[in-house]
């Protein structure tokens, strides 16, 4: 969620984005996330779904997730990690799956997240 999602100044000109959640609230939405997937064509993505979401189940209830892009982040310029939403963005496909006719929509908005990363990812294997 972008309530969640934090982008701060670690060094002079060197920023990190990451999110933080309960990790009720993060549970709940890989829970969600994976009954749409069980209604879906794709099947591909319920293990790795029910994988993370038997992860979480094994941390305390008042426990907290975070994701943080870390190091990551450096290869971003701070107008790239201000307009990163891939969680709000990826969270907007999942939803998509479970809407009537909106698989085309749900397959765009994890594209766009997709291409954005693809840059990020290729050096990262490159290095």
């Amino acid at each position: 969620d972008d309530d969640e999602r934090h982008l701060v100044e670690r060094i002079p000109d060197r920023f990190r984005l990451f999110y933080w959640t309960p990790i009720g609230l993060a549970r709940g939405r890989v829970a969600s996330a994976l009954r749409l997937l069980r209604r879906s064509d794709l099947a591909p993505l319920r293990a790795p779904a029910s994988e993370l979401l038997e992860w979480l189940a094994a941390f305390r209830p008042d426990a907290a997730v975070e994701l943080d892009y870390a190091s990551v982040s450096d290869l971003f310029t701070w107008d790239e990690l201000d307009n990163d939403h891939s969680g709000r963005d990826i969270q907007q496909a999942v939803e998509a799956i479970g809407e009537p006719g909106a698989m085309a929509k749900a397959a765009e908005l994890y594209q766009a997240v997709a291409g954005r990363w693809a840059d990020a990812m290729s050096r990262e294997s490159l290095n």
